[in-house]
């Protein structure tokens, strides 16, 4: 039961994360892959004071496979924004033409 919860919290971070990559304000699609990384470093801080042990090899794989999902909406947030680059470039070629 956790896990579904879980996988509907994942897919509705995705779902958002594609609307706002989609908007007009490029800075509105940086949003959530922050607050992941943020998210991130503050587990690894707390699993670290928890332990009350430090090692820089756990936390750096603590990181990387927390940062999984953040790779996936920095892959989404750049495909949705070369989306729209291409689409604004159409858009001004089409202009070019209909002025000569």
């Amino acid at each position: 039961m956790k896990s579904l919860v879980y996988l509907i919290i994942l897919i509705g971070l995705f779902v958002v994360q594609y609307y706002l990559s989609m908007k007009k304000n490029k800075w509105l699609g940086l949003i959530v892959p922050t607050i992941n990384i943020l998210f991130s470093f503050l587990a690894i801080y707390t699993l670290s004071a928890i332990l009350g042990k430090f090692t820089l090899s756990n936390s750096i794989l603590q990181f990387l496979s927390m940062n999984i999902t953040t790779v996936i909406f920095f892959g989404i947030y750049y495909s949705c924004r070369r989306k729209i680059r291409k689409d604004r470039n159409g858009a001004i070629d089409k202009m070019n033409i209909q002025d000569l």
